[in-house]
This record gives C-alpha cells, structure tokens and sequence, in this order.
C-alpha cells in the first residue's frame, strides 16, 4: 500500500462540517472579485479546513518556495449564480492571477461544498507537468470519495502528488518521457479534470476466502498475503492478517471504497519489488532499503497468538513522509525501532512526542483496545453523551493513529466539559500526531497546564513545541518548569541541549560562551540520568551539537 496512503494515519487534514449561509454567501462574492491577500494560499470559505490551516499553508508555502510554483486551495459554500464549476474556477484562477509571480506557474484547487463539485485549473506553463491525466488522478482516486464523507484524507496526497511532479520538472530529467510514464498509471482513472461527487457510491466489499488472507506462519508469508489482497482488490477489513487494531481503521469508507486502480497502482509499486525480511523477537519490517521515494518506506508486522499481522497502528505513528519524496522513521525506543537499526534509515526527529504521561499503543494490548472501541463506539451509537464516553473513545483512537476521528470525538467531549483536563492533552497529541499542527497543539497544552500545574508532561510537551516553531526562550522557560517540579529525565535534558545549541547559534558574540556551557551541561546530565536513560537519544543529541560545532 503506497505509504502516501497510509500517511491518512500520521499525516490527515480534518474537515469541518459547516456550510455557508447565505449572508457569508454574498461576502464570498465579494471577495472573489479580488484577491485578498498575496500571500496567503488557503481561502476556506466553506469552512472545510479551519481546523488544520496551519498544516496547508506550512505545505502550500513550501511548494511555492522549492519550486517556484503557487498552488491555491479555495473552498465555497455555493457557485455563484449563474456558473458552473469550470467558469469559476477559470474566473477565479485570471482575476486573483494564481502564478502570476511565478513565471505562470500556478494551480488552482476549488471545492464547492453545496453542489460537491472540484475543479483543479492548471496555468499554461504547467499543463505539460500537471497533465489531464493527472488532474483525473488526483480528482477521482485522492479527493472524491474524502471530500464526499466530510474528510480530507485525500488532500494530502494531492499535494504530495503535486510535489512528486514538481520535482520532476525541477531536476528536468527527461521530463516528457517520465510525464508520459506517470501519465500511463493514472489512464485507468478516466479522462477530465471535473468530478461530480454527488452519486458517490460505497462499494461493496468482497467476498472472499478467509484461508487465503490469515494470519501466518511468517513475516515473509504475511506480506505475500498482503500483496495477494491487492493484487485481488480486496476491500474487506477484516482480513486475518490485520491486527485487530487495523481491522478497526481499516473498517472505513476511504477504504472500503478504495478503487480499483488504487490497487493496481499497489501492485505495480510492490508486486515484484526487492525486499529484505528484518526480524527481531515478535517485530519485524519489510525493508526496501535506504532509497528516495514515498513507496520505499518500510511495512511494520507484529507476531500474534494467531501469527503474524500487518501492524497499521504503530506504521503510522513511527513512520513519517517528508517533503521531497524523503520517508524517514520516528527515533524511539518501540520495537520497531529496534528492528530497524540494524540498517540505513531516514531519521524524522520533529514528531518527539513525550512519552511519560500518555498511554501508547501496543501490540500486547491490541484485542482490548480493539474491544473497548467496538464497545464504545456501539455506546455513542445508542446515544451516550457523556463526556467521559466521548473522552475514552477519542482518546482511545488517538492510540490506534485513528487521530481524525479522535479529534472529532474529544471536541464533542469539551463541548460537554470545557475543564476536564486530560482532554486538552490528547488534542494537542492528536494535532501532533496528524498533521504536525504545533500552533493548535500549543494552545491545547497552556489550557491544560492551566488546570494541571503539577503534571510534568504538559511543560515537557510544550517545551518540545515551542522547540519545534522556533521559539526557544519559551522553550527554555517550560522545560525549566519541568525540571521545578522533580529530579530531571533524559527527554528533559536532551531538549534542553538541543534548546540551547540552537540559541549559542543565534547569540552574540558575548553569549556564545554561555549558551555553549548550558547545552553540554545539559548533554552530560542527561547521561547520568539512571531511571529513564535512552542511550539512542543522548547519541542523537551528540551528534547533534557536532554538528552545531558545540561538541
């Protein structure tokens, strides 16, 4: 399954249920006679992406400034009166001149919420890059069936797509013949860059032979399995060789609706592809090697009672898909982890969630948890609206990388009780976990130190967050605030170093010195830290300040 697809699970947007009134209606006309602001790409009029714009214009902004090209999201209650989807979208794409300071390189993406409708307007300078072909891709198979159930798992691997396109034009290697390749994969999707959504059907799920599709008796066996499930397009979630976990995420729409050309594609990436075996105890990773490419990245299976079980949950969480077609893997001390260092990896440090104060998924608990949320979910089915029911099914969600739907659910809980704490916290995890919304995440986690001021992991998180914008001083501040309460840890320690590291780099001349101290202090304590010493994090962090010239 191409890990694009599977980033659904690390990296989703969330969309928002509300429709524009008619009064909103007639400001959107207004604004879309001009552009409102130059440098801004997402116009979610419709409301459909409020919850993870910082997310979109991180990314949007980053395909603008690697590759020269301004792509714009915009999403509307309605069409105007009197058009129809392809005359607003050309309207639009000429009066707010989309690419115009880009040498024409522009894309324009509109949603149109009452009428389901996308239409994706490509500039004359990119139409030999972002083809027909494509834009049928990327209508049909990644944005239709998400946009018609409210979600917009599929716009993520829109913009990855996007970017897998750029970069061909950008390195110019023999543009046309790899266009025409890549156009050659998408054929199967149909013609046309307009897709009406409205008569969207779910698909029935096969039937099939469950002897065909258990668990087995390998690691090797149970990705053999896998591939014959694609190869077969089957969409039954409940295949044996899915840990229950994987049974419940894989139980949605988005897959159950999975087209048939989603399936060739799988089996044209990982049909007949070269692979190594790792295995460590009850833990092993399909490898493919060190190599660029979002398809590279590695499959997780875990060794049951029943045998071994492709294990999506912890994929999702440990496994990252970073700009320029770069996989890489969450450092950490899960057994993946440890199956995996006997090879070359891409290392992804930015997802450095606390683990101390959170519970984390495992296989050894895979049935019970499963269980709880087949329970809970029949509850809020039959009407439980409570907020400690609501709370245990988000939280429980957020644990199985299900965070769309974990954050849905704990929004519903703070509606009910706007002080019950613990919810703060895994709303900040699931923003995290997503789609890397640390501006969303901080705002979470200062609520919830507010109303749990004794709890280490809510200053060690917001440390790690205010780390992760930039913000250091703050930084410092809050992991400080950590090390007031008790004796510190290697996490706390070890942030602090980088913290620090990162200020002796922007300090004058007469700070250096001190900043220099502080982050080798911090290094050298983190290593006498007996109780919770992670050997991996302290080397990361050596090498880290190397690096910076501070070691």
């Amino acid at each position: 399954m191409k890990l694009k697809f599977l980033l659904v699970f690390s990296l989703v947007l969330l969309m928002a249920l509300n429709i524009g009134c008619s009064n909103r209606l007639d400001e959107t006309v207004l604004k879309l006679e001009k552009r409102p602001e130059r440098n801004k790409h997402l116009f979610d009029y419709a409301n459909k992406f409020q919850d993870v714009k910082e997310f979109t214009e991180r990314y949007l902004e980053m395909l603008e400034r690697e590759y020269n090209i301004e792509v714009l999201i915009v999403t509307l209650p309605q069409l105007n009166e009197g058009f129809d989807i392809e005359t607003q979208a050309v309207d639009l794409f000429n009066d707010w001149e989309v690419g115009r300071n880009n040498n024409g390189q522009g894309v324009l993406i509109l949603f149109s919420e009452q009428e389901k409708q996308i239409k994706i307007e490509v500039g004359y300078e990119l139409e030999r890059i972002f083809t027909d072909a494509f834009c049928s891709y990327a209508s049909d198979l990644q944005l239709k069936r998400y946009f018609i159930s409210n979600n917009s798992l599929g716009l993520i691997a829109v913009l990855e797509e996007l970017e897998k396109r750029a970069s061909v034009n950008k390195n110019n290697e023999l543009v046309r013949d790899k266009i025409k390749k890549l156009d050659q994969e998408f054929l199967s999707g149909g013609a046309g860059i307009k897709r009406e959504l409205a008569n969207y059907k779910v698909e029935e799920i096969n039937n099939i032979g469950e002897e065909d599709y258990s668990a087995a008796l390998t690691p090797e066996e149970a990705w053999k399995r896998m591939v014959k499930s694609w190869r077969n397009k089957i969409r039954n979630p409940n295949l044996g060789i899915y840990t229950e976990a994987t049974k419940i995420v894989y139980n949605q729409p988005r897959i159950r609706n999975a087209s048939d050309s989603q399936f060739e594609e799988y089996i044209r990436e990982y049909g007949d592809k070269e692979y190594e075996v790792l295995e460590k105890g009850n833990y092993a990773v399909i490898y493919f090697g060190k190599k660029k490419g979002w398809d590279n990245a590695p499959f997780f299976f875990c060794k049951t009672e029943e045998g071994w079980k492709f294990d999506v949950s912890n994929q999702a969480r440990y496994v990252v898909m970073g700009s320029n077609a770069y996989w890489g893997v969450e450092r950490g001390g899960n057994p993946y982890m440890r199956v995996l260092s006997m090879k070359p990896l891409f290392y992804y440090d930015n997802k450095d969630i606390p683990t101390e104060g959170r519970e984390i998924y495992r296989i050894s608990q895979d049935k019970i948890i499963a269980s709880k949320i087949k329970r809970l979910e029949k509850e809020v089915k039959q009407g439980a609206t409570d907020v400690n029911t609501l709370f245990e099914l988000g939280k429980s969600y957020s644990l199985i990388s299900m965070n769309i739907k974990a954050i849905s659910m704990l929004k519903k809980a703070i509606r009910l009780d706007a002080e019950y704490a613990p919810i703060y916290k895994y709303l900040a995890i699931a923003n995290v976990e997503m789609s890397f919304q640390y501006q969303t995440a901080i705002k979470y986690m200062k609520k919830y130190i507010e109303l749990e001021p004794n709890d280490e992991f809510g200053y060690k998180f917001l440390g790690y967050l205010y780390y992760q914008i930039g913000e250091y001083r703050k930084a410092v501040y809050e992991l400080n605030q950590r090390l007031e309460l008790s004796a510190g840890d290697t996490y706390t320690y070890c942030k602090l170093a980088r913290v620090y590291a990162n200020l002796f780099k922007e300090a004058s001349i007469l700070n250096k010195n001190k900043y220099k101290r502080l982050s080798i202090r911090m290094l050298d304590k983190a290593s006498e830290d007996v109780i919770n010493y992670e050997v991996w994090r302290v080397d990361a962090v050596e090498k880290y300040l190397r690096n910076k010239d501070i070691r």
